[in-house]
């Protein structure tokens, strides 16, 4: 090798070895051979691939192939060999070996084996997406009230303002109370005259409680709840109406110390639907009416119970009165669909004072509908007691008619005094059709007692049709019993068809006990297709006819303890 040239730098180029001469300092390079391609019979020389990823080993003391010569001028380019057709990866080059020689690649044969490819690590499992949260679901925004509908909060003052903007307006209004809310009043809602809880309803209004409670506050003055003005028309859905506690009578503004409509006093137009008037009270030393609603005005209840109210006569003197525990009214009502139960009208002691209409007074035109009276009490010691369901209407006003209702388990008490009737007494004209009357019960120990399940009054007028008078008992202990089922004693008309009396009783331990059916005097009693059976008397098992008439069109008497008909043959057609 010529002194001018310098050891070759020996390189890899896309895995061939190529040879790139280096001139001295000074000396002029020597022109680049011209490239040819490779003849082909000139075979490529192979290449040992590097072992993939093993880096070869370093230049002290490796083998490195003699770097091969030269061309000095006039010499022809050594044939470069021909690339492959498909170029491996190109190796990691070689590090350098001391005094700055490159390392080449190791001699055929010498290069170590390409070792196992390392298994693929496997690929972790994707983790499953968590499944996407549903949303809540967004509350609906409450809808606005529509026209001439008011919601009015759970709150006292809210109400009270309602009332009166409701009032102010000539077009109808609905005030929407909150659902179930309790409004506990502790104030008359006028300072000036706190005789009301609620403003005087004076407008056409619904008041729509939905569930929602109107009370009193236990430590409150008296006062009732709620007055409907004469020129007012209140429509009322889903309220219970309670704890009221009347202190005057707005029938009668002109008559100091009467006590009417506890719960609710209406002088206008009531139609009372679903809802509940319980536990109010009206009391007076004078007269009260009333207890959970007081009704001048015209009034229809639906759909509602009446219950758990009092009216009471408190006084000292004699011949006051308490008269309706669950309703009074002096004007047209209709009570349809409704339960008056569970109500008391009672008075003071030995006052000769009168208790009566337990469940309703009627003082005007009335009709009761598919409804419950039960459970009714009217208590009257050293005076008079009168049934849970009374008619005192004049004839100018019309009839009161009781249709398709059960009066029930009613008791009228007046020791010493005067029951008359348990579940009807009626002093007017009064049809009860399709009704059953049972299980009233009218006492009087030491006094009278009559009609344990309806008593007529003198100059009244009943007609009982398809209906039944059962279970009853009339009872007087040291004293007088008439008329376990019927009592017409003092000039009334009655007239029965297509009915039953049957399982009535008279009982008077050391008394008189008299007429187990009916007991009978002055008037007239007709009974058509009727029957008498199983009812028991002192005397009269059947029929006790004093004087006046009774007949019998088709009907039968019989099977009655301890006879049918008494006087014999007092009685045409009955036998025994």
């Amino acid at each position: 090798m010529s002194r001018q040239h310098v050891p070759a730098v020996v390189g890899l180029v896309a895995g061939a070895l190529v040879t790139v001469p280096v001139t001295a300092a000074g000396a002029a390079p020597s022109p680049p051979p011209p490239q040819q391609r490779p003849p082909a019979t000139v075979p490529a020389v192979p290449v040992v691939p590097a072992a993939p990823g093993v880096p070869a080993p370093p230049g002290v003391g490796a083998a490195t192939p003699p770097a091969p010569a030269v061309p000095g001028p006039g010499t022809a380019p050594p044939v470069p060999p021909a690339p492959p057709l498909l170029a491996p990866p190109a190796a990691a080059p070689s590090p350098a070996a001391p005094g700055g020689a490159v390392a080449g690649p190791e001699r055929p044969g010498t290069a170590k084996p390409p070792g196992p490819a390392k298994p693929a690590v496997p690929a972790k499992p994707a983790v499953p997406a968590k499944p996407a949260v549903p949303a809540k679901p967004a509350v609906p925004p409450k809808p606005p009230a529509a026209p001439g509908v008011i919601d009015v909060p759970c709150s006292v003052p809210h109400l009270l303002t309602a009332i009166r903007a409701a009032n102010g307006t000539a077009a109808p209004e609905t005030l929407r109370l909150a659902p179930g809310c309790t409004y506990r009043l502790a104030a008359g809602a006028n300072p000036f005259h706190p005789v009301n809880g609620l403003p005087v309803i004076t407008g056409t209004m619904t008041v729509d409680g939905q569930g929602a409670t109107i009370t009193r506050a236990a430590t409150a003055p008296r006062f009732r709840i709620l007055l409907v003005g004469r020129t007012a028309r209140l429509t009322m859905l889903d309220t219970t109406i309670s704890g009221g506690s009347a202190t005057d009578c707005p029938a009668y503004p002109d008559v100091p110390g009467m006590a009417c409509g506890g719960g609710i006093a209406n002088l206008g137009q009531m139609f009372l639907t679903r809802s509940r008037v319980t536990g109010n009270r009206a009391e007076s030393k004078l007269y009260a009416q009333g207890a959970g609603i007081d009704n001048p005005g015209n009034a229809t209840v639906r759909s509602s119970v009446v219950s758990g109210n009092t009216v009471a006569y408190s006084g000292s003197e004699h011949g006051g009165a308490a008269a309706g525990g669950g309703i009074a009214n002096d004007g047209p009502l209709t009570v349809e669909g409704a339960q008056v139960i569970n109500n008391l009208a009672w008075v003071r002691e030995d006052t000769g004072s009168f208790a009566f209409g337990s469940g309703i007074a009627a003082m005007a035109q009335s009709t009761v509908k598919n409804s419950v009276i039960r459970g009714n009490r009217a208590s009257a010691p050293g005076g008079f007691a009168r049934a849970a369901v009374t008619n005192s209407a004049p004839a100018a006003s019309g009839r009161m008619t009781v249709t398709g209702s059960f009066v029930r388990g009613n008791v009228a008490d007046a020791p010493d005094g005067a029951a008359q009737g348990g579940g009807i007494t009626n002093s007017a004209r009064m049809t009860v059709d399709n009704t059953h009357v049972s299980g009233n019960t009218v006492t009087a120990r030491g006094g009278t007692a009559r009609g344990g399940g309806i008593r007529l009054g003198p100059r009244s007028e009943l007609k009982l049709l398809r209906s039944s008078v059962v279970g009853n008992v009339v009872d007087a202990s040291e004293g007088v019993a008439q008329g376990g089922g019927l009592d017409n004693p003092d000039g009334g008309t009655l007239e029965t068809t297509r009915s039953r009396i049957i399982n009535n009783t008279v009982t008077a331990q050391d008394g008189t006990a008299l007429g187990g059916g009916l007991y009978h005097a002055v008037g007239t009693s007709t009974l058509d297709r009727t029957v008498i059976n199983g009812t028991r008397a002192i005397d009269g098992g059947g029929i006790f006819r004093r004087s006046g008439t009774v007949r019998l069109l088709g009907s039968q008497v019989m099977f009655n303890t301890p006879n049918n008909c008494r006087p014999t043959d007092s009685v045409r057609g009955c036998v025994g």
